[in-house]
């Protein structure tokens, strides 16, 4: 057989639980039970089963027989056990023995079998037991019908991960116990989508910016839809590894607070994002406008822990007026790792622009902050910085004691009310200043170009008078409509050429388009390039962006403009990448050109197979969407966690595998 069982039967009695029957119940005759007192079998581990008697028969208490007990798959005998005088007794209250589970798994179905041996008239009970490799095929099943579906749930496929992710692990407890679980729903969904009984608290949805189905947790569901909304950012231990199917969860008695002073709770999850700097604040961001299409009115707040604390600031920061107040609890504002040297005084201080908070500080200034614990060093700075602002509601001090009281979020709830002029639909405020340092949404606002891009621009907004003045900005648009007797004076200056972050294309829905032309060793690098960076994305957001060939792009453009409103991610420059080719063939002014075997910049020419570049471009054919250009070597270090290409712009150069890449604002 290959595998010897080293078995230890136990035996143990165990009560029954006692029922009156009703008078005109059915009389059972008597049979016996099989019972897996584990969720799941598993290779290797000590398991447990139940034998025990139902229904009604002529036995006598004293009488006894032997009990075999068997465990097979398919040929081969797993475990087999004779006990000697097993009375009606001991049946009636329950015998549990244990087993161990061979460490050399087999690929039949696993099956016990009991003989309660008494003459004339045996019982004999037969069951399957729920074991790893019947429960993956059984998955796999599952998968195949969940497909062949084609329904736009995302529930089944987050479960369908989840199960994936399980069975990947070490096969606990905890992983047998979700891996059932996951099937069961499964089974149920299959059978009828729409059950009430999968309406649970962890929820699914198809994140727009890179298609990828998430998970996040919504409590209270039941509330009204103008209660006001808690956003948790739940940060996690240094070495906290953690998936879609095991991630940080709330603690439950501040739920339970909140639940009680009628708030709803949305828990978010990070992904790979332990610094909540990338597309953990983005998604969440993207999460509530969806929960706000589907009819939820109320006011936001938000809180984070540890690092979900910096991260919560920079949501305030980034997106103007959207939260009512902010809770943080011993918050880190934790940067990216700059792992590229700037290479000119343009990239120095684009390096800086974007991570000094003071430069937006007007965006926190009237809004309610309360923090629990003392933070890092960096946001006591930042604290300082504001309390010089004169803020309308300076940073309070809260004990984590008071968030697990009902009426400190009673009192929140009723201070989230804004001036008439000031609120916008969605409970979205109008701040009297806005600092923008990029293009694209800012609050309620969206900023068509910046004239200088290394200093940015500003919005101050009269609340008396109603006018607007923008001062080093391209032009302006609303995002929501405002009251119409706010009127918009726009100063129309020049832009400068625009200077696009890398990591453009991850604010909103984005594409990968590789190249296969040229000859064989071209699109092999270029397979390279693509397997290298949707690794690092997937270790980042936890997803896969969609991905086509060049060949396809262009069949699919002349024929349906799927992509139309996508961003780019082109795979190989336009020697190899007919795409890139098209694109480029329609900007002016490239820092580089291409020919054949070489790239050159400025007066340095380098080999193409030596040297990585990434290059952030508009566009041409759509405003507001970006091309991000990869070609040669991977251009970026990859550092766990982190997205691929934040915190650069412009251009970015590595010349060899082993060397720091450096980006040029003014190439």
């Amino acid at each position: 057989m290959g595998v010897l069982l080293a078995l230890s039967c136990i035996i143990f009695l165990a009560p029954l639980s006692s029922s009156i029957a009703a008078e005109d119940a059915v009389i059972l005759p008597p049979a016996l039970h099989i019972e897996a007192l584990h969720p799941l079998v598993r290779p290797g581990l000590i398991h447990r089963l139940r034998i025990s008697m139902q229904g009604q028969g002529d036995f006598q208490g004293s009488e006894s027989a032997v009990l075999a007990v068997a465990v097979h798959a398919g040929a081969q005998r797993l475990m087999s056990r004779q006990i000697e005088d097993v009375s009606v007794g001991d049946l009636r209250r329950g015998l549990v023995l244990n087993w161990i589970a061979p460490g050399e798994w087999p690929a039949e179905a696993v099956r016990v079998e009991a003989h309660w041996l008494r003459r004339p008239m045996p019982l004999v009970a037969r069951q399957g037991l729920d074991d790893l490799p019947s429960l993956a095929r059984r998955l796999s099943q599952q998968a195949s019908a969940v497909d062949q579906k084609q329904h736009p749930d995302p529930r089944p496929q987050l479960w369908l991960e989840q199960a994936g992710l399980e069975l990947r692990r070490a096969p606990d407890l905890a992983a047998a116990m979700t891996l059932q679980r996951l099937s069961a729903h499964l089974e149920r969904w299959l059978s009828l989508p729409e059950d009430p009984a999968l309406q649970g608290v962890e929820g699914a949805w198809r994140c727009p910016i890179d298609g990828s189905v998430q998970p996040y947790r919504l409590h209270g569901q039941g509330a009204d839809s103008a209660a006001p909304l808690l956003v948790i950012f739940q940060g996690q231990r240094q070495r906290e590894q953690l998936n879609k199917s095991r991630w940080p969860a709330a603690p439950q008695a501040l739920i339970e607070t909140l639940l009680a002073a009628g708030w709803r709770v949305l828990e978010c999850y990070p992904a790979g994002d332990r610094a909540w700097s990338g597309i953990a604040l983005r998604r969440a961001q993207a999460l509530l406008d969806e929960l706000q299409r589907q009819g939820f009115k109320g006011p936001v707040w938000g809180l984070g822990r540890g690092a979900g604390g910096g991260g919560m600031l920079r949501w305030a920061l980034d997106d103007p007026g959207r939260l009512a107040g902010l809770v943080l609890m011993e918050p880190r504002l934790l940067n990216p790792h700059f792992s590229a040297e700037p290479a000119d005084d343009g990239a120095e201080r684009w390096r800086e622009l974007p991570w000094q908070p003071e430069l937006r500080l007007a965006h926190l200034r009237h809004l309610p902050i309360y923090q629990q614990g003392a933070g890092d060093e960096a946001m006591q700075r930042l604290w300082q910085r504001r309390s010089g602002l004169g803020a309308d509601h300076p940073q309070a001090v809260v004990r984590e004691e008071e968030l697990h009281q009902a009426t400190w979020w009673d009192d929140r709830a009723g201070a989230t009310d804004v001036p008439p002029l000031m609120a916008l639909p969605g409970q979205a405020r109008i701040l009297p200043e806005y600092r923008a340092l990029r293009p694209g949404r800012l609050g309620p606002l969206v900023v068509a170009g910046i004239e200088d891009p290394l200093r940015g621009g500003h919005i101050l907004i009269d609340a008396e008078t109603k006018r607007l003045e923008s001062h080093g900005l391209r032009g302006l648009q609303w995002r929501l409509s405002p009251s119409p007797a706010l009127r918009l004076v726009v100063n129309q200056g020049q832009a400068t050429a625009p200077v696009l972050p890398h990591d453009a294309y991850a604010q909103g829905p984005w594409l990968v388009v590789w190249g296969g032309g040229e000859h064989l060793a071209s699109r092999q690098r270029n397979q390279a390039l693509l397997q290298q960076f949707l690794a690092d994305w997937a270790q980042h957001a936890h997803g896969r962006p969609p991905v086509i060939s060049d060949e396809a792009f262009l069949a699919d453009e002349e024929s349906a403009g799927s992509w139309r409103e996508y961003h780019l991610v082109l795979i190989g420059g336009p020697r190899s990448n007919r795409l890139s080719e098209r694109l480029l063939n329609q900007l002016d002014r490239l820092p580089v050109t291409w020919d054949h075997r070489s790239l050159v910049h400025r007066d340095a020419t380098y080999l193409r197979q030596e040297v990585g570049l990434a290059l952030a471009l508009p566009d041409p054919r759509h405003a507001g969407r970006s091309l991000l250009l990869l070609d040669g070597l991977p251009a970026w270090q990859s550092h766990a966690g982190e997205m691929p290409l934040q915190g650069t712009a412009g251009l970015l150069l590595r010349h060899g595998p082993e060397a720091t890449p450096q980006f040029f604002i003014r190439p």
